[in-house]
């Protein structure tokens, strides 16, 4: 009898190519089927490797995505909640405000005052900052810390956002 098994390996590899994906696109309307075609798996199967590594389904990933490059765009572009929300895929601007309240704490424009605040005063609440992950994800585990040359062989790996 001949079994296929896939390695672990080869699943980190599709679902960060599929997170890669997403990052380019977060501000596009997203079909679960694409990004699964993206990384080359099922749904069922995109979905539990995306949520093993981000513990997010891909559609929380994107709203994550979408609401800290909105408050990106509205602390360093000056733009108002509406605007940011529709450029990064919003179609509602109250839909919006909710999630980033929810994400967030606080409403849009009382976060950003906030940070604006902050960053005059050069003093951040230890739970709010204005870094975001940027655009790129590394995988790591315990033994890369140690030095090893490649993290994704070891299992357990667990995915980091910069």
């Amino acid at each position: 009898m001949i079994v296929c098994v896939r390695s672990p390996r080869r699943g980190i590899k599709a679902t960060a190519k599929a997170i890669a994906w997403l990052r380019s696109n977060f501000d596009k309307p997203l079909r679960v089927e694409e990004l699964a075609e993206v990384a080359r798996m099922g749904t069922s199967t995109l979905h539990h490797h995306f949520r093993a590594l981000t513990a997010m389904s891909p559609l929380q990933y994107q709203k994550w995505l979408r609401l800290h490059a909105a408050r990106d765009r509205m602390l360093t572009g000056g733009l108002d909640a509406a605007s940011a929300a529709f450029e990064v895929g919003y179609e509602s601007a109250s839909q919006f405000s909710r999630e980033y309240r929810r994400l967030f704490g606080q409403p849009p424009m009382t976060d950003v005052k906030a940070h604006r605040l902050a960053t005059e005063n050069n003093s951040f609440p230890d739970d709010q900052h204005l870094n975001w992950p940027g655009t790129h994800v590394r995988l790591v585990d315990q033994y890369e810390a140690a030095g090893a040359a490649d993290a994704t062989r070891v299992a357990g790996s667990k995915l980091v956002l910069e």
